[in-house]
C-alpha cells in the first residue's frame, strides 16, 4: 500500500512538472503586449478590448497613466495574431493588430501607447523606438 502511494506521489509530481513545461513557451519566445495610457489633456478614460483566434482577455480600462499587460506563447506555425479596439471618452477609438506573428521575424514586445495625438509603437521598454501608428477616429 505504501509503494502505491509513493508511487502515486511520483506520477502527481511529475504530472505537476510536465504541466510546467506545457504552459512555458517551448519553439517560441513568450510575447509581451502593453496598452499604456499616457493621456495628458484630460481624465476620460481609456477603454479596451483586445482578443486572438484562441484568446480574449475582455473589457478593460485605464485612467492616469496606467498600463496593462498580457503575455502568451506565439503559435508554432507562425499564424498568432492580436486585435485591439482602443476607445477615449464617448468619441474617439483606434482599431490595429496588436501582434501578428510573422516568421522569420517579428517583435516579441509590443508596447502600445495611447497618447492625446494618436497611438503610438515601442518595441522597448526604453521607448526610443516609439512611433506614430494610427490617429484617433471619430465615431
Amino acid at each position: 500500500m505504501e509503494i502505491n502511494n509513493l508511487l502515486l506521489l511520483g506520477i502527481w509530481i511529475l504530472f505537476l512538472g510536465l504541466k510546467g513545461v506545457a504552459e512555458a513557451c517551448i519553439l517560441e519566445r513568450e510575447a509581451n503586449v502593453y496598452i499604456v495610457r499616457s493621456i495628458t489633456s484630460n481624465n476620460l478614460a481609456l477603454t479596451f478590448h483586445c482578443f486572438s483566434g484562441d484568446d480574449d482577455i475582455g473589457m478593460h480600462i485605464l485612467h492616469g497613466n496606467q498600463s496593462y499587460h498580457w503575455s502568451f506563447c506565439p503559435n508554432v506555425l507562425p499564424t498568432t495574431k492580436w486585435m485591439c479596439r482602443l476607445s477615449w471618452g464617448l468619441n474617439l477609438e483606434a482599431q490595429f493588430v496588436s501582434y501578428q506573428q510573422n516568421f522569420p521575424s517579428y517583435y516579441n514586445l509590443n508596447i502600445w501607447i495611447a497618447k492625446d495625438d494618436g497611438v503610438y509603437l515601442s518595441h522597448a521598454y526604453s521607448f526610443v523606438d516609439i512611433k506614430k501608428m494610427y490617429d484617433w477616429n471619430k465615431i
